[in-house]
């Protein structure tokens, strides 16, 4: 997804092996804030996809929060928004493959016997 990188061979022999691993939208933009707060001259490229407008309401505080982070990291609201969803929407796939592998589990009649669900619930207590 990710089209590139323009570095000085400093920073690209500090950065080269995250970036040769970032394989993931949300590893290129992170590595684009890094890069950013480290100087502005050096830039991560990345084909944009086709985007949507929508609008949402949301609290004065939450809002108030969002654009401190979009200061601080120097970022508009919109590109913070995103990140947030990409993240969410990653994990929620990761719990969604969990519960898939789980119910697979089930199926196949892989279960915990009663003594190993009540030595788990036992090292709880202790």
């Amino acid at each position: 997804m990710q089209t590139g990188v323009r570095l000085d061979q400093n920073l690209e022999n500090y950065f080269r092996g995250f970036a040769l691993q970032a394989s993931h939208p949300n590893d290129w933009e992170r590595l684009h804030s890094v890069l950013s707060c480290a100087n502005k001259k050096y830039v991560v490229a990345r084909r944009a996809g086709v985007s949507k407008h929508i609008s949402f309401r949301i609290d004065d505080d939450k809002l108030v929060e969002l654009d401190a982070i979009a200061r601080r990291e120097e970022r508009d609201r919109s590109f913070i928004i995103n990140r947030l969803i990409e993240d969410y929407l990653a994990r929620e796939r990761h719990w969604e493959r969990r519960i898939r592998e789980a119910m697979a589990a089930a199926d196949r009649g892989e279960f915990a016997t009663p003594e190993q669900v009540q030595a788990e619930f036992d090292k709880w207590r202790e």
